[in-house]
């Protein structure tokens, strides 16, 4: 801006004004008989300056010709004709354009100098004003983009903040329960609290590994969009993408799809907005699939992947947890050699079989059986033909019982059943049917033939006892009147027992893992 101005101050026109207005006033001093009127030439290297740095020197050097005209002839006007050293200065004007010339060129290089420092100058800083303009525009971006950063990271962490807590409330409901149906109940629980889910599926692989079947689900039936499909073929396009990536899948329209899931899904019979994969030991062993029938109910895919994803493997961590549970439950609870239960379980089963019988009016039987002459097959054939024995009786026996019914290896050769719900006359029966499956066994070692059977006592609630201790006790007894008589019979727990019950009224006592009471010894 100032050197706009000083443009607009330093041109030709100014300078030539200002020599023509310096001659013209000096004359008129002059002519006034002012002594001093050439003082006024103090005053010319100003406008020859302003020539100098506005046309150059051609500009000073005619600007001083005329210049040094003009004033012989103001001054021969001025002083009528007479030029005489005493009346005019004593400078001729040869002297004057020299002079003035002189002046000009020395400003004229001075101003060139000050010229090129002050263009270099403001080159400088116009380019450093430019870089500095770049460099804001830059920073602007930076910053720009380091806000859109910050606001994802605040987002990012805000949503994952949310699904920690989530995981850890999901985790701590799940991993708290041991049973697979309530595990999955809860499952369930969770997806649709934390995922706003309206429907969805558990399968588990068939034990061929060519299926997955249907085993829950939730938000399906009537008045649905749609149903699910009870079985999942394991070559299905959709299932073996999701089974292979092990990962969970979004397929609602708000999220984006790998090229290879894009051409996958239309060849699915599988309609779902989400699926994940159950593990087994690093095994495929289920498949969830997540719908929801309202309008962009599922919208953040990275969020909704990343739960299903986590929550899948929190809950086949916790189906390994619960079948090995349930398996070492099971083992507890089992006999070694012949598989069914013992007799912990057995009293176990007994007493809450008892507690529902009290409250509800209900009838069971105890059957005790004992192997006849079981040593003696022991003695001949060897402990390992006596174990055979054992085992295919428990598995002829277990052909024979109902789902409801309780088989217990009770100690040695002897076994105990509880049978749910038959009355004194139904016991017998099954008592009946266990001897003559028995007694048609037939086992050949060795070349030799060797058969067995069955002794067998029956007692019955609320008839023969009320309490587990004396239920047992009363099936005991009846087994060894069934062996005193002959073995290979069923005895019914005789009416002295049924008669030590006063007043025909049952009381269902505590259950106390008991021997039976003590009958008479040898083996009769």
């Amino acid at each position: 801006m100032q050197e706009d101005r000083l443009r607009k101050f330093a041109n030709p026109f100014t300078g030539c004004v200002a020599l023509l207005g310096i001659i013209v006033a000096r004359a008129a001093l002059a002519a006034a008989g002012f002594e001093h009127a050439n003082v006024l030439y103090a005053l010319v290297p100003w406008p020859v300056a302003v020539l100098a740095h506005s046309g150059g020197m051609l500009l000073v050097a005619g600007a001083s010709i005329v210049t040094v005209f003009a004033d012989t002839i103001a001054m021969s006007f001025a002083t009528g004709g007479d030029l005489a050293p005493s009346s005019i200065a004593t400078v001729g004007p040869i002297e004057k354009l020299l002079m003035m010339c002189s002046c000009g060129a020395v400003v004229y290089l001075i101003s060139k100098r000050f010229s090129c420092a002050f263009t270099q100058a403001s080159q400088k800083a116009e380019s450093y004003l430019k870089k500095l303009y770049l460099q804001g525009k830059e920073n602007a971006t930076a910053l720009s983009d380091a806000e859109s950063c910050v606001q994802r990271v605040r987002h990012d962490v805000d949503m994952y903040s949310s699904l920690v807590l989530l995981l850890e409330e999901a985790a701590e409901k799940i991993y708290s329960h041991l049973d697979t149906e309530e595990l999955i109940e809860t499952f369930f629980l969770v997806l649709r609290k934390c995922l706003g889910a309206d429907a969805g599926a558990i399968y588990f692989i068939d034990e061929h590994g060519d299926n997955y079947v249907l085993h829950s689900s939730f938000g399906y039936g009537p008045g649905r969009t749609y149903d699910q499909p009870e079985v999942l073929p394991a070559n299905d396009p959709l299932v073996e993408y999701v089974t292979t990536s092990r990962r969970a899948i979004a397929l609602y329209d708000s999220a984006p799809r790998d090229p290879q899931l894009k051409t996958v899904v239309p060849k699915s019979s599988l309609n779902v907005a989400m699926a994940a994969t159950l593990l087994e030991q690093d095994r495929p062993a289920g498949i969830v699939t997540i719908n929801s029938f309202r309008d962009n109910a599922l919208q953040d895919h990275i969020r909704d992947t990343a739960l299903v994803s986590m929550l899948c493997n929190i809950t086949s961590i916790a189906f390994t947890n619960a079948r090995l549970f349930m398996k070492i439950q099971d083992m507890a609870d089992r006999d070694p050699l012949t598989k069914v239960f013992n007799r912990r379980y057995f009293y176990e089963a007994l007493g809450r079989e008892l507690s529902t019988c009290h409250l509800r009016d209900g009838e069971a039987c105890v059957l005790l059986c004992d192997i006849d002459h079981f040593k003696v097959v022991n003695d001949t054939f060897g402990h390992q033909v006596g174990d055979a024995v054992l085992i295919e009786f428990a598995n002829t026996c277990r052909k024979i019982i109902r789902d409801c019914d309780v088989l217990a290896r009770y100690g040695g050769e002897e076994f105990i059943f509880l049978m749910p719900g038959l009355s004194v006359d139904e016991g017998r029966r099954a008592a009946e049917r266990v001897r003559r499956a028995v007694d048609a066994m037939e086992f050949v070692f060795d070349g030799k033939q060797a058969k067995v059977t069955v002794s067998c006592g029956v007692a019955s609630f609320p008839q023969h006892a009320c309490d587990v201790s004396s239920l047992t006790q009363a099936a005991d007894l009846a087994l060894y009147q069934a062996k005193a008589s002959g073995r290979n019979k069923v005895v019914v727990s005789g009416a002295s027992q049924s008669e030590t019950i006063p007043d025909g009224k049952c009381e269902v006592h505590e259950m106390q893992h008991t021997e039976a009471a003590k009958r008479p010894q040898g083996d009769l």
